[in-house]
């Protein structure tokens, strides 16, 4: 396979917007396959990495206290496969509000599921981070608590 390249994003807009386009023509055709569960990987709720204590502007939910001890490894926004069987994966905006999410620190994560199948495998994600997305000429609106200099 080839390397995935990183797309401007005019170009990643355009390429969504297309294969949005061609799944509604193919449904609309009835030409698109029954989809069937082959494998599954579960990264836990509760999995954290490094880094500086987060949720310090959240309430307790779910038997959680926060702040906790790093950051979490939360709901991904968008996931694009590095042709390795890894992904990089975008997460969510931090606890849901910019209010909030202040000393979330937003990352782009590199995944490695083992999908259990009919054939093996734990169904488990190693999850590490890949780069950390910052902000350090101060062009967004809002103060990031978390924000490390590098």
């Amino acid at each position: 396979m080839k390397p995935v390249r990183a797309l401007s994003e005019r170009r990643l807009i355009r390429a969504c917007i297309r294969a949005a386009l061609l799944s509604v023509l193919l449904a609309a055709c009835g030409e698109l396959p029954e989809p069937t569960l082959v494998g599954v990987a579960v990264l836990p709720a509760d999995h954290f990495v490094t880094g500086p204590a987060s949720g310090q502007f959240i309430e307790p939910a779910n038997g959680r206290t926060p702040p906790f001890d790093g950051q979490p490894v939360q709901g991904f926004s968008a996931l694009i496969g590095n042709g390795d069987g890894s992904f990089l994966a975008l997460p969510d905006n931090g606890y849901g509000r910019k209010e909030n999410s202040a000393d979330f620190l937003l990352r782009v994560y590199r995944l490695r599921p083992d999908f259990r199948t009919a054939d093996g495998g734990s169904g488990t994600i190693e999850a590490e981070s890949a780069f950390l997305l910052r902000d350090p000429d101060r062009q967004i609106e809002f103060p990031i608590v978390a924000d490390l200099e590098s």
